[in-house]
């Protein structure tokens, strides 16, 4: 059963592949728009902002800053200091723990300095759980 639906997934694709193929092949000029089209969405997409090089001492006083508002009314008020979480936070990662999360304490703060200090980009966190999982 899992085969013929593969095999019943793969042939819906091959289809459409010819029937695009047909379509570029016999209209020059949407040929010459879609793929001009798809380079710029490709470039788009692995367009990579200025993400600055990792230092911890600067992601964490990026990361007070921006979190400083949202946890005021917790922290210090029964809960830890914000500063004391983030020194836990990084020492945690920091840790080196069982083989499949090895990997996991530099990936985790490389996004969190993409996120907090880079240039509005996007934190991927299929990447992370990819490799943790």
């Amino acid at each position: 059963m899992v085969e013929k639906e593969f095999n019943k997934k793969v042939a819906t694709q091959l289809g459409k592949y010819i029937n695009l193929k047909k379509l570029l092949n016999s209209n020059q000029a949407f040929n010459e728009e879609f793929l001009n089209m798809l380079v710029t969405f490709l470039g788009q997409s692995f367009h990579t902002g200025k993400v600055l090089e990792y230092n911890e001492e600067l992601l964490k006083d990026v990361m007070f800053e921006k979190l400083e508002d949202t946890f005021s009314e917790l922290c210090g008020h029964g809960y830890r200091e914000l500063e004391e979480v983030l020194d836990c936070l990084f020492a945690i990662l920091k840790t080196h723990t069982v083989k499949n999360l090895d990997g996991l304490n530099t990936m985790i703060p490389n996004q969190l300095n993409k996120f907090y200090r880079g240039e509005n980009e996007p934190v991927d966190l299929k990447v992370i759980f990819e490799h943790c999982c």
